[in-house]
């Protein structure tokens, strides 16, 4: 298994993570790289969809007396492999069923969290 920093790099931007200049160290892991809540969307996204890319939107269709418009259909080319997104996504479902984010458990829906904070590119 690869996780040196150059494949976490890797990882990240085939998930959609847009700068592809952050550095190449451990304090990656830790969301050292510019990442908005809308990227992050995205990603935690193409994790659940298996992999398959996911790019966060907003517009359905733009209509104008004369005609409506809709955005191309976006592509979903697989980012990572369905085993690898599947793995991470179980893991996150551990916070929930378990963790400090079980307020969010139900049988309603599956649920999947990320929690913990840094400060100053050091773990928490």
């Amino acid at each position: 298994v690869d996780v040196t920093p150059a494949a976490t790099k890797r990882t990240a931007l085939a998930l959609g993570v847009p700068d592809k200049n952050f550095p190449e160290r451990p304090a990656v892991t830790l969301g050292t790289m510019n990442a908005s809540t809308w990227d992050m969307a995205g990603v935690y996204a193409t994790l659940d969809n298996h992999g398959r890319k996911v790019t966060p939107h907003i517009l359905q269709s733009a209509e104008h007396r004369d005609r409506t418009v809709k955005p191309e259909a976006p592509k979903r080319e697989q980012a990572i492999s369905r085993a690898s997104a599947d793995t991470v996504t179980s893991a996150l479902t551990g916070v929930v069923k378990s963790g400090s984010g079980s307020a969010a458990n139900t049988s309603a829906y599956r649920a999947a969290g990320k929690t913990g904070t840094s400060e100053e590119n050091k773990s928490a």
